[in-house]
Order: structure tokens, then sequence, then C-alpha cells
């Protein structure tokens, strides 16, 4: 937890401190049935929240809190998979793909690595069984700028050489509708 984001928090009398966050303990089950998050031990790229859950990229991995309790990273029971159990889930695609942004985009999530853009998909109800990672496009895209969504689109840039240039990612949504 010393290690985990911190919050500033905004006291009564106006003043503000900055304090660890109480991230809730595991209660059941073990390694094996109730798995600790994959962020454990390895570098968060992005915090975001997402639906309602706190949301962590960690390598391969978009990790999102319970819905129940967004400081929760474990299940609440090993008996049954809740809709609103925590979800980490990995990016699938043959090569690794270290997750580093991610930018809220037409109710989805799109999600930034050096060489693809993914989305998270998920439903109507986004939980273990319908979350999924998949790639969208694949563009290289800078690990030194986060990408920044405005209106229908989102720009993020790329280094070419010695320079610098942007990419615009938006849905063409005449062809969706064909």
């Amino acid at each position: 937890s010393s290690t985990m984001p911190h919050a500033l928090i905004r006291k009564a009398n106006g003043t503000f401190s900055f304090e660890k966050i109480p991230y809730t303990e595991r209660t059941c089950g073990n390694d094996e049935s109730n798995t600790l998050p994959s962020f454990i031990g390895n570098p968060i790229t992005d915090i975001f929240v997402h639906r309602a859950r706190l949301c962590f990229l960690s390598g391969e991995n978009c990790i999102l809190s319970s819905s129940n309790d967004i400081y929760s990273f474990t299940k609440e029971t090993t008996l049954t998979e809740l809709d609103t159990d925590p979800i980490d889930t990995p990016a699938s695609n043959k090569e690794t793909a270290n997750l580093r942004y991610a930018v809220p985009y037409n109710k989805e999530l799109i999600l930034f690595s050096r060489k693809f853009q993914h989305s998270l998909e998920g439903g109507t109800i986004l939980n273990n069984k319908t979350a999924s990672i998949s790639i969208v496009t694949a563009y290289e895209c800078s690990e030194y700028a986060k990408p920044a969504s405005a209106g229908n689109n989102i720009f993020f840039t790329y280094e070419k050489g010695d320079f610098t240039g942007l990419r615009e990612f938006y849905v063409n949504l005449s062809q969706v509708m064909d």
C-alpha cells in the first residue's frame, strides 16, 4: 500500500492532506481461488475511472476494481462469479503490448500501447465473462505524451526520427452503418 496511488483530500476546514488510499484487503480464498491483481509488483502506467470502477494499466493488463467498492481488487466470494467482481484482463495479441494509456471514447475505452490501439469491450454489463481487449488499429504511439480526446476524435503523437507527428483516431460512422 505504500507504493500504491495516494489521494489529495480536502478537509472541512479548507486545507488538504495527502494520504494513502485504504484499499480493501482480500477476505476470502487464497492465491489460486482469489488471485491478487496483476499490478502487484509491477509498474502502473495509467490510472483512470471507467464505468464506476477504479482502473489501472500495468504491463499487458487492464485491471478494474469491483463495481461495489472501487478500492477492492479481489473477489467478495469464491463460491460464485459475480458481475461486480474485479476484472483483470490482458490485451490479446501475438506481440507483447504493454498498455500505456487509456482514453474514454464513444462509450468505450481505447487503450494505447507503443504499436497498437486496443478497445476494452464488455457489452452492457462489464464483468469477467464479457470483458475483452482487442486490437482496433496498429499505429505507432509515443510513450511520452498521453493521447487526448476532442469531441469524436482522439489525437495521439508518434516519433519519426528526430520529428514528432500527430495522428487522429475516429470511427467512420458511415461505414459502420453499412
